[in-house]
């Protein structure tokens, strides 16, 4: 998704990760299950390590080279709470609970079946989102 641009709120917050696979702008992201290392990668289905959601494009520095215009860091901006465009896996209705999703995507949280735990923000595009499409959601990832 290249950049993707949140749309701040009282208390969004941003910190820069690198990243240990390539991440593209608008997927959610969580840390890489390295211990200690400090690095995130594309969430994966109900996630509960989950950070926020990557603002651009990034890639494994081995990847990159001076000649590549596709991606030019190995860091991400990772941005939470705030509303911010992601694609989600699932059809969602304005306001549904969302969860991780494989691929950095979201996918609507199930009561009964889901942890509680898991719940990464609500779907915040007022007409709803379907599935494979892109949307606003809000991500507010509880630490």
């Amino acid at each position: 998704m290249a950049v993707v641009k949140p749309t701040y709120e009282l208390g969004g917050q941003c910190r820069s990760y690198e990243v240990s696979a390539p991440v593209a702008g608008g997927q959610v992201v969580m840390a890489d299950g390295t211990p200690n290392s400090g690095k995130v990668i594309p969430s994966t289905l109900t996630s509960l390590k989950v950070l926020g959601v990557a603002q651009d494009d990034a890639d494994l520095l081995s990847n990159i080279s001076a000649t590549d215009a596709t991606a030019k860091s190995n860091f991400t901006t990772v941005w939470d709470n705030v509303e911010i465009p992601v694609t989600y896996s699932f059809t969602a209705a304005w306001r549904d609970p969302l969860k991780a999703a494989a691929n950095g995507q979201v996918a609507l949280w199930v009561s009964g079946t889901d942890l509680s735990g898991s719940i990464i923000g609500h779907c915040a595009e007022k007409g709803g989102v379907t599935s494979g499409n892109v949307g606003l959601a809000k991500i507010r990832v509880v630490a």
